[in-house]
């Protein structure tokens, strides 16, 4: 009697772990924004920031070509950027960068 009451009370337990982590999953999950910026040498086609937001709607801003007089002005897009996300109580969630002879690459994710 003992082993059937012990096993029920487990049947529970178990069932009820399952039917509260789907309630949360179907609880409002994090909606993403992701932003990829290209800046590509004055050779490359034009620098860009494409923006994707949560609906799927994309937005394409052209920047400077990437050379030495660009940087500030690239960096203080890119930085206005950010500051715009976080105002609208989005989250930096990653950011990433890479570069090569090319130009620079970066992805940003924001949650909110």
């Amino acid at each position: 009697m003992k082993t059937k009451t012990t096993f029920y009370l487990a049947l529970i337990a178990i069932v009820s772990c399952l039917l509260l982590s789907f309630k949360s999953l179907q609880q409002s999950p994090k909606k993403f924004v992701t932003v990829r910026i290209m800046e590509l040498s004055p050779l490359g086609p034009a620098s860009k920031m494409v923006i994707v937001y949560e609906d799927g709607k994309t937005e394409e801003f052209f920047m400077d070509q990437f050379k030495p007089s660009t940087f500030a002005k690239n960096t203080k897009v890119l930085n206005d950027m950010i500051n715009d996300f976080i105002v609208k109580g989005y989250q930096l969630e990653s950011a990433n960068n890479s570069a090569s002879s090319e130009g620079i690459f970066g992805t940003y994710l924001f949650s909110k």
